[in-house]
């Protein structure tokens, strides 16, 4: 798993040169958000480590089909369990928010290997469909369950009523939602899984993935 990681590194690190329109936007971005004030140099040291972590996502993905309830305990740590045992214990229909931060797929693939299988939201990729359709594969042979945006909403609505775990990726880009400010611009809040939850009366449980270092990663419940 490390080697696996340290070439995605490389290769994200290399995608960084081989996309400089990508990023130029990046760049831009960061510069809107701390508003001028973050050094130049900072602000490329940031860019290059979310290439290195994309990259060494991506080789985790292929990986998929080697993990089992053995890795994910070696490589995945969990805080605030808790959190999630009293929602489940609650005996609501439950949905787990995350957002595109860190390995945010292992989120789910760590639930469904112990025990917790996910019907997951997921927006279709039209770029590469070979490798998504492979990706989609690895992602249900743990387990999970896939399902993609258009007509998703009630398969989404029949998981929760069957008591089934729903997982959504909050920051996804949608056409709906509330105006609020994110790092003093306004910013579209998409309020799609809000609405899902309060029609269902589901308790919504917050979950992020970080990585401590190579393979290593640590899912904070909220």
């Amino acid at each position: 798993p490390a080697t696996a990681v340290w070439a995605g590194e490389r290769l994200g690190a290399l995608a960084s040169w081989l996309q400089p329109k990508r990023t130029r936007v990046g760049l831009a971005n960061l510069r809107a958000a701390f508003d001028g004030a973050l050094p130049p140099d900072e602000a490329a040291r940031i860019i290059r480590r979310c290439y290195r972590q994309l990259g060494a996502g991506l080789m985790e993905l292929l990986r998929l089909p080697a993990m089992d309830r053995a890795y994910v305990d070696r490589y995945i740590s969990v805080e605030g369990r808790a959190h999630f045992e009293q929602a489940v214990a609650s005996g609501r229909p439950v949905i787990l928010l995350t957002g595109h931060y860190g390995n945010w797929e292992l989120s789910s693939i760590a639930a469904a290997l112990h025990g917790y299988p996910i019907v997951a939201l997921a927006r279709a990729q039209q770029k590469l469909p070979r490798l998504y359709r492979l990706l989609v594969s690895y992602r249900e042979s743990k387990g999970c369950t896939i399902v993609h945006k258009g007509g998703a909403m009630k398969r989404l609505i029949a998981a929760l009523e069957q008591r089934r775990l729903v997982g959504i990726v909050g920051d996804q880009a949608s056409r709906q939602g509330v105006l609020v400010e994110f790092f003093g611009r306004p910013a579209l809040f998409a309020t799609g899984p809000f609405a899902l939850a309060y029609s269902k009366d589901a308790l919504i449980v917050p979950a992020f993935m970080h990585r401590v270092r190579g393979p290593f990663h640590r899912l904070v419940v909220e």
